[in-house]
């Protein structure tokens, strides 16, 4: 185990990530070196990230390293990157440069003390496809950013750049935007948070090759002058694209916008503007304060493409009127696979016009987000018949509506995918037990592997439901949140049973604040220590009523899972 210290291994989106901590040992670096060398087949290893304030790296792991394609550089964003850290990571990056694919730095402060470092570092890595730099914190002195920006516009084969989150000033940016922008393979490009201002898309609008290549944009505005001034850059920069080229569009597929404080009706003829250049749209996310109901039929008639398949308007103020403007001019041969529209108001009126789109592109829906938007029993009947046509469903979140247990059970009882649900989310919806019992029997019906139903007073009989469900269902459900509802110590004790019996494939259990008392959350720690950390990997508790032994009952529980 010594020689373990100092590694970690997760999965991140299916992909097995190798994270190094600092300082590891020499036995540590050995292990570390071997597993890196394996094949990805027999090690399961498929990127590495390096902590970015190891100054030196053991032997046998720098001549490890030799294999990677995917690194990142991963640092504390408090500490400066000193010259010593910043040289080996230069080293690195350059003995890998033909076999790196992926570059990633990820919450550093890096002070680009001689302007050359990284920057000459990269056009070395001549494979090198994508490039983040995420969380950082860069300073622009002694021509750092020009040395960075000549490094990306010398690495040719770069077909993504991402500029994520970062604090660097607004020239520096530009510098980087229009280093990327220029690139000849560029089909990707994301740049939000701090700095992103209308000089950023006048980088891009201006670029001979990013308007007929880039198929991935990503921005982030803040307020009215720079929202608008912003999308005039860009729609600018499309249509010259277009009357140059003599094509009918760009190839732009996916757009995401993010804007904060601005008035949605001047920018939204903007983004007409853009939207009417991109017929190939497949996905459309917009994070804006507040969209008027003029702004959303203007954004709906604007949209051409037959391909759109997952659009994202959570958080936009949506009203009714705005919501059946919006999705009343989404045209019918768009096939909708995704549609989320939480933290709205759209109320019954507008998730009948999302029943409305939905059913227009044939009923393929595979994931709905409408959480928080005052959808009551109405709304939901409504809901029920498009889900009971739709055989795709796997994603379901109707959170913090007005529905009730009667309401509930209807869309429930509709649900009958051809392929077992990933995702259940029914927080704050009045369930009840006669709602749980409905959920049992979609687990039963069709399997879910997350089911998030907390608070929603759900008692014994309730919970006996779904485990009972959980336990028989032919697909494993993993995570199940109970949190808050009134269940009381006999759910708790009914849980351990059943995990001791191995009934249950549990990984993930919720249930904070059911009324378990000291004898049932005792009785599920029990169970599963007998059978084992892979009967539950995550247990959530709750004071709980436990009483003066909580603190060593917590204590006991914590020292199980983290020893």
């Amino acid at each position: 185990m010594d020689a373990l210290c100092g590694l970690v291994s997760f999965m991140t989106n299916s992909r097995s990530v190798l994270k190094i901590a600092p300082q590891p040992s020499p036995a540590a670096a050995d292990v570390i070196a071997s597993l890196i060398s394996s094949t990805p087949t027999d090690s399961g290893i498929e990127r590495v990230a390096l902590p970015s304030e190891l100054p030196t790296f053991p032997p046998s792991l720098s001549a490890s390293l030799r294999v990677v394609q995917d690194l990142s550089f991963i640092g504390p964003d408090t500490d400066i990157i000193g010259p010593r850290a910043l040289g080996a990571m230069r080293g690195i990056v350059e003995s890998l440069g033909p076999k790196l694919l992926c570059l990633e730095f990820a919450g550093v402060q890096i002070v680009f003390k001689d302007g050359v470092l990284l920057g000459q570092a990269l056009p070395l890595c001549n494979r090198l496809k994508r490039l983040v730099i995420r969380s950082c914190t860069i300073g622009g002195r002694h021509g750092g950013y020009a040395s960075l920006a000549a490094g990306i516009a010398g690495t040719r084969s770069l077909e993504s750049v991402s500029l994520l989150d970062s604090q660097m000033d607004a020239k520096g940016l530009e510098q980087l935007v229009e280093a990327a922008a220029g690139l000849p393979k560029i089909k990707e490009l994301a740049v939000n948070w701090l700095g992103c201002r209308e000089s950023v898309v006048t980088a891009i609008s201006k670029s001979d090759t990013l308007p007929g290549t880039v198929q991935v944009l990503d921005l982030w505005f803040n307020g009215v002058i720079d929202t608008d001034i912003g999308l005039i850059q860009l729609a600018d920069g499309f249509s010259r694209f277009i009357s140059r080229s003599g094509k009918r569009s760009v190839p732009l597929r996916e757009l995401t916008l993010r804007t904060t404080g601005a008035e949605s009706l001047p920018w939204s003829n903007r983004l007409a503007e853009v939207l009417q250049c991109a017929p190939r749209l497949s996905k459309l996310w917009l994070y804006i304060d507040l969209i008027q109901d003029d702004a959303a039929t203007i954004i709906g008639k604007a949209i051409l493409a037959e391909s759109l398949s997952e659009i994202n308007v959570s958080g936009c103020g949506l009203g009714p009127e705005g919501a059946v403007a919006l999705f009343g001019a989404i045209r019918a041969e768009n096939v909708i696979r995704t549609l989320r529209a939480a933290k709205n108001a759209i109320e019954d009126q507008g998730a009948e016009a999302v029943v409305d789109c939905i059913r227009g592109g044939g009923c393929g829906i595979e994931r709905l987000d409408l959480a928080r938007n005052v959808i009551g029993e109405k709304g939901a009947t409504e809901l029920a018949k498009v889900l009971a046509e739709s055989k795709r469903i796997t994603e379901l979140d109707l959170s913090k509506n007005e529905l009730g247990p009667e309401a509930v059970t209807a869309v429930l009882d509709a649900i009958s995918p051809l392929q077992p649900m990933d995702r259940l989310r029914l927080k704050l919806c009045k369930l009840g037990d006669k709602g749980a019992e409905a959920i049992g029997r979609l687990i039963l019906r069709a399997g879910c592997r997350r089911v998030l139903i907390p608070n929603n007073d759900i008692h014994f009989s309730g919970v006996a439901s779904i485990i009972a469900a959980v336990v028989t269902a032919g697909t494993p459900t993993r995570k199940l949140d109970l949190a808050f509802n009134p269940a009381g110590k006999e759910a708790a004790e009914l849980i351990a049973l059943r995990i001791i019996n191995g009934g249950t494939m549990l990984e993930k259990l919720d249930i904070r604040m059911i009324g378990a008392e000291k004898g049932g959350v005792k009785a599920i720690l029990e169970a599963i220590k007998e059978k084992g950390k892979g009967a539950i990997r995550r247990l959530c508790v709750g004071e709980d009523g436990c009483g003066p032994e909580g603190d060593k009952i917590f204590s006991e529980i914590r020292s199980y899972f983290t020893g």
